[in-house]
């Protein structure tokens, strides 16, 4: 069976390409892929071309459905009008959300009403729990869940970090991003170390600009933090990489208030592999945790960060055996509820129904 896919470069090392290249790699279908990639005219270009190559598919009767990878922001959602238009010819149209903005484009814009009227004949698949009454009150689109995954050798990652160590180390899994809290966690690892706590500050990813600062700012203020003595980081790695150095991490930490943020791969990962979490309180994050024994902070409270990795270096200390082995049943909880087969064949239920029938 033929499916369509209608999205940005998924090559990259984003949440939202990984979870992209995944579904085309797994899943049991013929693909046809429109994708624009490039930046500034490249993309305007790329863009044309997909958008004419896609409705000459459709006039030919060659596309009967299409997996939309969508965007949320307002020129995001413009680009994807050619994708979403397409219902009017016929055509069955899987919108995927990456981003918890998906119910704010619907609700609380200039353009909601245009949004609200296109997106009425998809379908949408969302990752996270929180987002089905939100999107069902402003959506007449049937709506589904799909809880992302993690597909990294468990046993590697899950490690013992150090055991015989009193260092305590706190892996940031995610790129460098203001509202995501990167900058406040540094500046609590800042204060935990200037009061002799052995810790140190492990970091990978790409400075990216946000609502709260440009990239230049990010990526200046990063390079002011490679001075210090405990901080450690990696740059842009592969998704391979980034698992491997849970390896090396007692806990990972996303203090966020990312607008846009749903359900993201950096706690996935940490959760799977039975790492210490320190996390906001926003609902992005309180739903993709659950029942998992998590650290929960204020948005923008550096000093409750610093509390909590106060806690977590005493706790270490007094035992690092025994804190690298305290999250294992959570941790195998976790691996089922975010099992990768899991989300190939709650993909295929949405994607192919009539495929997943005959399978099951």
């Amino acid at each position: 069976m033929g499916v369509a896919l209608w999205s940005s470069d998924h090559t990259g090392v984003t949440g939202q390409a990984q979870v992209t290249a995944r579904v085309v790699r797994h899943q049991p279908a013929v693909w046809s892929e429109y994708v624009y990639r490039g930046k500034s005219w490249r993309s305007f270009a790329s863009w044309v071309g997909a958008v004419w190559r896609l409705w000459r598919d459709v006039a030919l009767g060659r596309v009967k459905s299409v997996y939309l990878v969508c965007s949320r922001s307002n020129g995001g959602f413009l680009r994807d009008i050619p994708a979403l238009f397409t219902t009017h010819a016929g055509v069955r149209v899987v919108a995927h959300a990456h981003g918890s903005d998906i119910v704010t484009l619907l609700s609380a814009r200039w353009l909601s009403p245009f949004a609200r009227a296109l997106y009425a004949r998809c379908e949408i698949v969302v990752p996270s729990q929180h987002l089905l009454e939100p999107l069902r009150e402003v959506a007449r689109a049937p709506v589904h869940l799909c809880e992302n995954y993690f597909a990294g050798e468990f046993g590697d990652a899950a490690g013992k970090p150090d055991r015989l160590s009193n260092v305590f180390t706190v892996l940031w899994n995610s790129n460098v991003m203001a509202s995501k809290g990167f900058f406040d966690l540094a500046e609590a690892v800042r204060r935990v170390h200037g009061e002799g706590f052995a810790i140190r500050f492990l970091s990978i990813g790409q400075p990216l600009g946000d609502e709260e600062m440009p990239a230049v700012e990010a990526a200046r203020r990063l390079d002011a933090l490679l001075a210090c003595g405990w901080f450690r980081y990696r740059g842009q790695v592969t998704s391979g990489e980034a698992i491997a150095l849970l390896a090396e991490a007692d806990a990972v930490a996303l203090p966020s208030r990312y607008s846009s943020e749903c359900q993201p791969l950096a706690i996935i990962q940490a959760m799977c592999t039975g790492k210490a979490v320190i996390a906001s309180d926003i609902p992005a994050l309180q739903a993709t945790l659950r029942d998992y024994p998590a650290h929960s902070v204020p948005v923008c409270s550096v000093e409750a960060i610093a509390n909590e990795l106060r806690e977590l270096c005493g706790e270490k200390q007094a035992d690092p055996a025994a804190f690298a082995l305290r999250r294992q049943q959570p941790a195998a909880a976790a691996r089922e509820r975010f099992s990768a087969d899991r989300f190939d064949r709650e993909m295929t239920a949405i994607l192919l129904p009539d495929r997943a029938a005959v399978l099951s």
